[in-house]
């Protein structure tokens, strides 16, 4: 074991011989030390450095004194182990001494006390050390993020606020990046937490060598980085940064034999032209991010009154989505599905409609999205959901008997655990057999969890209920999930479906997913279908199903009442 360093003493005192047992007196209790006497103010300062261990001193000297010695140590802000021992000490004066920072006092005339005064001393001085540093960590964790070292949130805001004050006396500019990294999400669902912070750190480690010294990078979240530019930061070099990260990012980086590439998405907000305070301009750049996003991620973008705007407007519909269902502002509109052969019909899809109060009947791709953001998707799912098994069981009332329904699943409701009995929950109900609702999800769904989208597939599968992929051929394709998952139908898409006759490219790709579903015993059904030479190719190529505009636009149900009623389905000849 490697032995203690020696401790350093520094002794103040006027008599060499009183210093002399002193140093006798301590390495007879087993001390080991240098030392270094001193008797003079001038002498004292120089002693100070390097810091000493562990200070000796007397209470009254000719030339200095036990209390100024005390008094230029605080005034150094040295934390110092610090014992008078002197030959008398009064009452009062022992009171200042502690009062100036003194550990404790010793009467030269009682040596026996030296050792464990020394001892109690240094054991204060090193547990004061240790709470000082535990305390400088949770200082430090207060405002720094624990895994990269950088500026936590609340302290990049407090360097905004700093740096806005001094923008402003000098009048000049600055600017605020909001840098978020694209689908991390993925690498750490995939690859393991460990991996995705080795990735971080790497991806710190290349944007600080972007920025200046007085610039400040900050993590504010899992994927997300905030980076203030000083000193005149023009729109110009909030560009440049900006461009520098993205090369940067986009380097290759090899992690536990794997190597990663990872994108960004940066949005710029300028003062002052984009916000007058911090809280704004991080938003402008929020806001900027997302529209870099929407451009196709990998690629900055600058804040403009225009996004502000649409923020505003989302903000505004979302807040009206959240009473939708409540108020009776959703409505169903139903799709016929016929088939190819005799024009009958075989289905309807419900597609859900807002008739926001102001803006009039919102198509889904435009509010489902909010509703997945804000999280209502839940009740809107089950709303429709209810209302369309509830259509099917009023149109038998009323003599009309369409075979079967398609819903739309989202991602949310696939991953909530009750979604299996919510379905069967809505069944009993309205009374509507398990076989005339199908459900349709998504490529991507069933490939992010294909584990989890079996199992909830496979109990709707129990329950009776016809499962569907929609827009089959755009996502990832992974042929394997086909064979394990209990689909019935393929959707094509009407991206391939809308170029027949004009791209032999879409047409090959419409007979490899026919062929594919013929091999494995699935229906597929073709969207978009809008004419009638579409219908023809799709029919001689084998496809069962057809629905788009050729045959009818979505409806209310009174319309489609209207136009498709027939006696029963088995005595349907067809439009």
């Amino acid at each position: 074991m490697t032995p203690a360093p020696a401790l350093k003493v520094l002794i103040v005192e006027d008599q060499p011989f009183d210093a002399e047992l002193m140093v006798l007196r301590l390495q007879d209790e087993g001390f080991a030390f240098d030392w270094q006497r001193v008797q003079t103010e001038a002498d004292y300062l120089a002693a100070l450095h390097p810091t000493p261990d562990l200070i000796l001193s007397d209470w009254r000297m000719p030339r200095f004194s036990g209390l100024r010695a005390l008094e230029l140590l605080r005034g150094h802000g040295c934390d110092i182990p610090f014992i008078i021992v002197s030959g008398s000490i009064g009452e009062e004066a022992a009171i200042d001494a502690i009062r100036c920072g003194a550990s404790d006092y010793v009467l030269k005339d009682r040596p026996a006390r030296l050792g464990e005064a020394v001892r109690r001393a240094l054991s204060e001085h090193a547990m004061r050390a240790r709470h000082s540093q535990a305390q400088a960590q949770i200082d430090f964790l207060a405002h720094h993020d624990a895994l990269t070292r950088l500026p936590n949130r609340n302290l990049f805001l407090d360097r905004l606020e700093h740096a806005l004050a001094r923008t402003r006396r000098e009048r000049q500019a600055l600017a605020v990046l909001f840098v978020d990294l694209d689908r991390f999400k993925a690498v750490n669902d995939t690859l393991g937490h460990q991996v995705g912070d080795a990735l971080l750190l790497e991806v710190t480690r290349r944007m600080l060598t972007a920025v200046r010294a007085n610039d400040t990078l900050a993590r504010i979240g899992g994927d997300e980085f905030l980076l203030l530019l000083e000193s005149d930061a023009t729109a110009q070099h909030a560009a440049t940064v900006a461009g520098k990260i993205i090369e940067l990012l986009t380097r290759p980086v090899a992690i536990d034999g794997q190597e990663l590439i990872v994108t960004a998405s940066i949005g710029i907000s300028l003062y002052p032209e984009d916000g007058d305070d911090g809280g704004t301009l991080i938003r402008h750049a929020d806001l900027a991010m997302y529209e870099a996003k929407e451009q196709g991620r990998n690629n900055f973008q600058f804040f403009t009154r225009a996004l502000n705007e649409g923020a505003l407007e989302r903000l505004v519909m979302e807040n009206a989505l959240r009473g939708a269902v409540a108020r009776n502002e959703l409505t169903l509109h139903y799709q016929p599905q016929v088939d190819l052969a005799s024009g009958t019909l075989v289905s309807v899809e419900a597609l859900v409609r807002w008739a926001h109060p102001v803006h009039g009947l919102v198509p889904p791709g435009t509010f489902i999205p909010l509703a997945e953001d804000i999280g209502v998707i839940g009740d809107i799912g089950a709303w429709v959901l209810q209302t369309a098994c509830r259509q099917l069981v009023d149109w038998d009332a009323r003599g009309f008997s369409v075979p079967r329904v398609a819903v739309n699943l989202s991602t949310r409701q696939i991953d909530r655990d009750g979604l299996v009995a919510q379905v069967s929950q809505i069944l009993d109900d309205t009374g509507l057999p398990a076989t005339r609702l199908e459900l349709e999800v998504t490529e991507s769904m069933l490939i992010r969890d294909p584990a989890h989208s079996k199992t909830v597939l496979g109990a709707l599968k129990a329950l009776g209920v016809h499962l569907s992929v929609d827009d089959f051929g755009t996502g990832y394709s992974s042929l394997a999930y086909l064979k394990l998952l209990p689909l019935d139908r393929l959707k094509i898409d009407q991206s391939f479906v809308c170029d027949i006759g004009r791209d032999s490219n879409d047409e090959t790709i419409i007979r490899a997913i026919i062929a594919l579903g013929r091999s494995l015993g699935l229906e597929t059904v073709a969207e978009g279908v809008e004419k009638p030479q579409q219908a023809e190719f799709l029919l001689h190529e084998g496809s069962q199903i057809a629905q788009g505009y050729h045959y009818a636009r979505p409806a209310p149900a009174p319309e489609i009442e209207t136009t498709w009623h027939v006696a029963a389905p088995t005595a349907a000849s067809g439009k």
